[in-house]
């Protein structure tokens, strides 16, 4: 585990993982906290806290499904809660309680999480969006009723090398699909359809 310095033009050896890391794994911090958090990757339900200032790792609750491939999991700023989307061909759903290091059963996401999913939260809105993944299913869910709601399909298959993101509260969604394809696409929220942009330079 290292750090680098932009500054300085210098990588730093920090304290060693818990145990080996493998892929879909996600690691995240938000803002300036002093906390990182990282999932061990696929095949594994380990999860751990990292504190920059006592370059030290904590073992924590375990994840309850094993996690793989289109996993995500994303954290609004200092939030309590963190959401997890299992992926691994499943419809696993998480959330995970900092203060009290533990683990929810969400409602199940209604297509499998796969390949280049996205999942997305901006600032304190009360919808998680999903995109899920070598698939055309897109999905939002609300935190407060924990329900899924199935939205327009995306024009084309999402894969691996997606990106997706939304500006604050703005009602538009941009979709680069990934899958060694070229195809982009913004989202409207408040009429639920996809339009066709200009296409990525190949």
């Amino acid at each position: 585990f290292y750090s680098y310095s932009i500054s300085g033009n210098t990588w730093i050896t920090l304290a060693a993982v818990p145990d080996t890391t493998n892929d879909s794994g996600i690691m995240i911090r938000n803002s300036s906290d002093d906390t990182i958090y990282l999932t061990r990757g696929r095949n594994f339900t380990d999860f751990y806290r990292y504190s920059i200032s006592g370059n030290t790792w904590t073992t924590l609750a375990g994840i309850p499904s094993i996690i793989g491939y289109g996993s995500q999991m994303i954290r609004n700023s200092s939030d309590d809660t963190i959401y997890l989307a299992q992926g691994n061909l499943s419809t696993g759903f998480y959330s995970y309680s900092i203060s009290g290091n533990t683990w929810t059963t969400l409602a199940v996401v209604p297509g499998a999480v796969r390949t280049g999913a996205q999942m997305i939260r901006n600032s304190s809105d009360n919808t998680i969006y999903l995109a899920a993944g070598n698939d055309t299913g897109f999905y939002s869910y609300s935190i407060s009723g924990n329900t899924w709601t199935t939205l327009a399909v995306v024009p084309i298959i999402v894969g691996e090398g997606a990106q997706m993101l939304r500006n604050g509260a703005a009602d538009t969604i941009y979709l680069a699909a990934g899958n060694a394809a070229t195809g982009f696409y913004s989202y409207s929220i408040s009429g639920n359809t996809w339009t066709s942009l200009a296409v990525v330079p190949s």
